[in-house]
C-alpha cells in the first residue's frame, strides 16, 4: 500500500508538467484533462468495484 501510494503521488506531480511541456497544453487544458480522467474513473470503479460485492 505505501508503494501505490508513493507511486501515485509521484504520477500526479509528474502529469501536469509532461503534457504542459511535451504537447504545449495550457495549464487549465492540463488540469481540466486530469481531473476529468480522474472523475470518471474513480466513479467508475466505485460502481464497478460494488457490483461485485452483492
Amino acid at each position: 500500500m505505501a508503494f501505490l501510494a508513493f507511486s501515485s503521488y509521484g504520477i500526479s506531480a509528474w502529469i501536469p508538467t509532461f503534457l504542459i511541456r511535451n504537447p504545449h497544453w495550457s495549464l487549465a487544458q492540463a488540469g481540466f484533462t486530469i481531473n476529468l480522467i480522474h472523475m470518471v474513473c474513480g466513479t467508475s470503479g466505485i460502481v464497478c468495484g460494488r457490483r461485485g460485492r452483492f
